[in-house]
C-alpha cells in the first residue's frame, strides 16, 4: 500500500540528509505522518421541512 505517496516522495528527494533514509528498505512505513486539516463549514439556509407543511 502507497501511503499518500510517501515512498515515491522519500525516493526522490534530494541531498544528504535523505541518502541514509533511501537506503533503507521500506523506510516510508516507519514514516511519522502528522495532518493538519482546515475546514469551514457555511449555513446557507433553512432546510426545507416536508413534515412543516412549508
Amino acid at each position: 500500500m502507497r501511503f499518500f505517496g510517501l515512498e515515491e516522495k522519500i525516493r526522490y528527494k534530494r541531498g544528504k540528509e535523505w541518502t541514509a533514509i533511501q537506503e533503507q528498505k521500506d523506510a516510508w512505513n516507519k514514516t511519522k505522518l502528522q495532518l493538519l486539516i482546515k475546514s469551514k463549514t457555511t449555513d446557507i439556509g433553512e432546510i426545507i421541512n416536508p413534515y412543516k407543511g412549508d
